[in-house]
């Protein structure tokens, strides 16, 4: 998926900080992000991550070789990403 300058540059960034969050915590079975929520990332500040970055993190290779990736509704409250350790 192409990303403008500015989502690629989020992109990026979030991906940074998945992978890092991935790693401090090797015994991780399961992560969560609520993709509404307003996340610091590095050299970017807090901001609320676009729709279609999330969407582009769904076919992230270095995500998805080891983990089951989707967004799953919130039942309720907002949308989550979500990925569970194969």
């Amino acid at each position: 998926m192409q990303l403008s300058g500015k989502n690629q540059d989020i992109y990026k960034a979030l991906l940074a900080q998945i992978t890092g969050d991935i790693k401090s915590n090797p015994r991780l079975r399961e992560f969560r992000k609520a993709t509404t929520e307003p996340l610091k990332l590095s050299g970017l500040g807090k901001l609320t991550i676009p729709v279609v970055v999330w969407d582009a993190l769904l076919a992230e290779d270095s995500l998805t070789d080891e983990w089951d990736v989707r967004i799953e509704d919130g039942n309720g409250s907002s949308p989550e990403f979500a990925m569970n350790k194969r």
